[in-house]
């Protein structure tokens, strides 16, 4: 998970229609709050407006077409998500927990609560997981103060998720055993027990290995070490798949001085 850069400003379709979404959303939930949080009813959220091709199209290019959670590319094998940060319909303090309704429902149009995922990481791994160091400080209503909130889910859009989340080999860990890391890795993302993903690492893990052999081989025609130099220079960009475990590896596994700067 790395970084995500987010232009400031909503795409105007967003921001065109989310007022009135918002505003109906809230009505709804006003008009039958009792029958929605015992589970007999449910909101109707307008998915043309949050999902939106103008917004998607805006997450997606941000993201660089990965998922903003496990860095997988995503438009080659799906269309992707368009995830809610803090889950809008209904929320679970953990797996093993009860679902609680509703959820973070005015947010369902907001900006800052959009991302880009893929179906695995959304709909089968973080569904209605949002997790808080202190659950009875969870925002319940529009009125509510979110800054009271302390999210252990990592937002890649507000924070370094780099700084908390770490790499050895294709296997993430807490840094200094970081709570908020511990609950984004395991509880809610699942990241090391995705037999798949955890094998579409070690691929990708076993080419940086074969390019830095022949990046640091003076034996090796220049041209050649030229090539693998460029290619693992561009592993670590921020449109590269699995770019955080890259930069880890190279910087815990460079074997000569021309490869670890790669890792800066």
């Amino acid at each position: 998970m790395i970084r995500v850069k987010k232009p400031e400003q909503a795409p105007r379709k967003l921001r065109d229609k989310a007022p009135a979404a918002r505003a109906a959303v809230c009505a709804s939930y006003r008009g039958a709050r009792a029958s929605i949080q015992r589970g007999a009813a449910t909101l109707d959220f307008e998915v043309a407006v949050y999902a939106h091709p103008a917004v998607k199209t805006a997450l997606e290019t941000a993201h660089h077409g990965k998922c903003c959670y496990c860095e997988s590319k995503v438009k080659h094998v799906a269309h992707g998500d368009v995830e809610h940060y803090r889950p809008k319909a209904a929320v679970q303090q953990a797996r093993t927990a009860p679902i609680e309704r509703p959820g973070y429902y005015w947010l369902a149009y907001a900006w800052e609560n959009l991302l880009f995922s893929c179906v695995l990481c959304n709909e089968k791994h973080k569904r209605n997981l949002f997790p808080l160091r202190d659950p009875r400080k969870r925002a319940r209503s529009a009125r509510a103060r979110l800054a009271a909130e302390a999210p252990l889910l990592v937002h890649p859009a507000q924070e370094d998720p780099e700084q908390i989340i770490g790499f050895r080999d294709e296997y993430a860990y807490p840094i200094e055993g970081n709570p908020r890391a511990e609950a984004t890795i395991d509880e809610v993302l699942q990241l090391n027990q995705r037999q798949p993903l955890l094998e579409r690492r070690r691929e990708h893990l076993a080419i940086i290995r074969a390019m830095q052999v022949i990046a640091g081989q003076p034996d090796i025609d220049p041209a050649e070490r030229a090539r693998a130099r460029a290619w693992l220079d561009r592993s670590v960009a921020d449109d590269a798949e699995y770019a955080a475990m890259t930069r880890a590896a190279l910087r815990s596994h460079s074997p000569r001085r021309d490869a670890s700067r790669l890792a800066r």
